[in-house]
């Protein structure tokens, strides 16, 4: 097992579970009684803020600066369902290894919030700038800045209309330098909803010529 620490990197609770994991993301927070039994690779500033389980045979990729709630699940595998008997215990006593279907990995973008509770099923992917309701259950991929709840998990609505989210998806404000971050609060205080292309351009060159 390899534990990487990155700079700022704050563990809340020790007593926790964990696969082979590169936590090398500055300023990562994982919260008490988190199991994180699949490899897993964090990205900078994102935040864990309750107990989180994932499991499974394949891997978790999260990107920047997410807020992922309470009881989120990462399932990583499924069983076979072609097999005769589907308990993976029972097939280890006949002498079988385990008929595992899937080892489809989840990859989380930048800047998603994942609701409490929330359950991430194999093979998904959540785009960068979404948001996934308290209790969903998430069996496809989530587009970048859409919102979806629901069991399963559908869209409700788009957090920015598409020329806005795909000029955030180039800008890709998670990649700057934190002293940027922190020096643009003109550009991170922007309404997505009545915002334009034209005005988030502005207030960063006016950010800049500061």
């Amino acid at each position: 097992m390899m534990l990487r620490l990155g700079n700022g990197l704050r563990i809340m609770w020790l007593r926790w579970r964990l696969a082979l994991t590169d936590y090398s993301g500055a300023e990562v927070f994982i919260g008490k009684g988190s199991k994180l039994l699949v490899p897993t690779e964090i990205g900078d500033g994102t935040r864990i803020n309750g107990s989180c389980i994932a499991k499974g045979a394949g891997k978790l990729l999260i990107g920047k600066y997410c807020a992922i709630g309470d009881g989120v699940r990462f399932i990583t595998s499924n069983h076979n369902l072609r097999s005769v008997a589907i308990q993976y215990a029972l097939q280890r006593q006949i002498g079988l290894p385990p008929a595992v279907a899937e080892n489809m990995h989840i990859s989380v973008g930048h800047d998603v919030w994942i609701g409490d509770g929330a359950i991430l099923l194999p093979g998904i992917s959540v785009g960068s700038g979404s948001v996934i309701g308290a209790g969903s259950v998430v069996t496809k991929d989530v587009d970048p800045y859409t919102v979806v709840a629901g069991n399963p998990a559908r869209v409700i609505r788009k957090r920015a209309p598409d020329d806005l989210a795909d000029y955030l998806l180039r800008l890709a404000w998670w990649d700057w330098p934190k002293e940027r971050i922190l020096e643009s609060r003109s550009f991170f205080s922007t309404d997505l909803e009545t915002a334009s292309v034209e005005g988030l351009r502005a207030s960063l060159e006016a950010t800049d010529e500061h």
